[in-house]
């Protein structure tokens, strides 16, 4: 078990740990990664169990000396949050809205992936029969031949021209069919990034 909740329990017992959950709960559920504590939450949160409302603030503020919850956020913004939280958050996500956190966001919104951050999902994500219907396209339109090594039939699959992570989109016009391996290769380098990155490795 987490120190810190092994000492949240020995502090509160059960009441502490229910009122962390509880807590831990409305934060998925509303925002994904915080939640806002206004006048009426201690109430809400003691009345849902039958404690006192100085008592749930003592949980809470005991969350944030343990580091459950990030005290110097909650003390600014009035905002219940964490790093672990806002990690599981980014990780599981489609869409991290990093303008509207960024006043408490704890994580480097530069390890969140671009198309988290873009509120546009990927196709394959939103459509996945139009997703195959456009690659089909992409490979019959290149012949089943691979745009990188000439390779021609084998798993084909079809590459982002311009990485979707620097903004390409899931375009006819953006997309070549690739073999695997080239696919595997290029990952999120620019074509010109690739080419050089094969010449540098004598392919």
């Amino acid at each position: 078990m987490d120190i810190r909740i092994k000492r949240l329990k020995n502090a509160f017992g059960c009441s502490g740990i229910a009122v962390y959950d509880y807590i831990l709960c409305e934060i998925y559920r509303v925002k994904g990664c915080f939640l806002v504590w206004d006048e009426s939450s201690a109430f809400d949160v003691a009345d849902y169990f039958g404690l006192k409302e100085n008592l749930v603030m003592e949980i809470v503020n005991y969350c944030g000396v343990v580091g459950l919850f990030d005290k110097d956020i909650f003390r600014q913004y009035k905002v219940l949050t964490s790093v672990e939280i806002q990690h599981s958050f980014a990780k599981l996500s489609m869409f991290v809205p990093v303008e509207e956190y960024k006043n408490f966001l704890l994580i480097d919104a530069g390890d969140i992936p671009f198309y988290k951050k873009n509120k546009k999902a990927r196709l394959f994500q939103r459509n996945v029969k139009k997703w195959y219907r456009l690659i089909k396209e992409v490979f019959k339109r290149d012949n089943y031949i691979c745009q990188y090594c000439g390779k021609a039939g084998g798993k084909l699959e079809a590459d982002h021209v311009i990485p979707f992570s620097k903004g390409g989109e899931d375009t006819i016009e953006n997309l070549v069919t690739s073999c695997r391996k080239c696919n595997r290769q290029k990952r999120d380098k620019t074509v010109e990034e690739f080419k050089q990155w094969r010449l540098s490795r004598n392919e």
